[in-house]
């Protein structure tokens, strides 16, 4: 059994599965999270941070998320225990790739809608890497990122899961104006 997952855009959303089963999981929605101490939605990943802002009296250093997430909704749709096992970020063009190796336990009810998030970046002292890399991530421009979640049901069949997000590489300047 093996179910794909694709979202092209943000909503857009393409299923296609075995004829046999349900998927073990189904997603509704993918997003990037790259503001500093925000929860609004972006389409871009700040690349470079900017120390001090030139525009500032108070040389205050542009807003800078640390570690940028990705965060996607997902149904469960067994009733017995699975578990997302790998996940890897994959951003064609460029040759980058990361894997994370976890073992998180899913809930066991069927039709359980659950939040996972997952970090893409994390931050160096002028700009970031790719998470689980040593990839400096600069202006690559827009790219379709791809994710790749491997998990398992109770009974060992493994599962992979195909998404991707486009994401706007690009060294922003979030420095607030006078």
């Amino acid at each position: 059994m093996r179910s794909i997952l694709r979202i092209l855009a943000p909503f857009a959303i393409i299923f296609a599965s075995s004829a046999a089963a349900a998927p073990l999981l189904s997603f509704s929605d993918l997003k990037l999270y790259d503001v500093e101490a925000s929860e609004q939605q972006s389409f871009a990943l700040d690349t470079a941070a900017i120390k001090p802002c030139p525009n500032s009296d108070s040389l205050a250093d542009e807003p800078f998320r640390e570690l940028s997430l990705v965060r996607l909704n997902a149904r469960s749709n067994l009733s017995t225990d699975a578990y997302i096992e790998k996940i890897k970020w994959i951003i064609p063009g460029i040759g980058a790739s990361s894997q994370i190796q976890l073992h998180y336990l899913m809930p066991s009810k069927i039709g359980s809608v659950f939040e996972l998030p997952f970090a893409i970046s994390n931050s160096t002292d002028t700009g970031k890497i790719l998470f689980g890399s040593s990839l400096d991530l600069t202006s690559f421009g827009f790219k379709n990122v791809k994710l790749i979640i491997r998990s398992r049901d109770g009974s060992g069949n493994r599962f992979i899961h195909r998404l991707r997000i486009g994401i706007h590489f690009a060294a922003i300047d979030r420095c607030l104006p006078n």
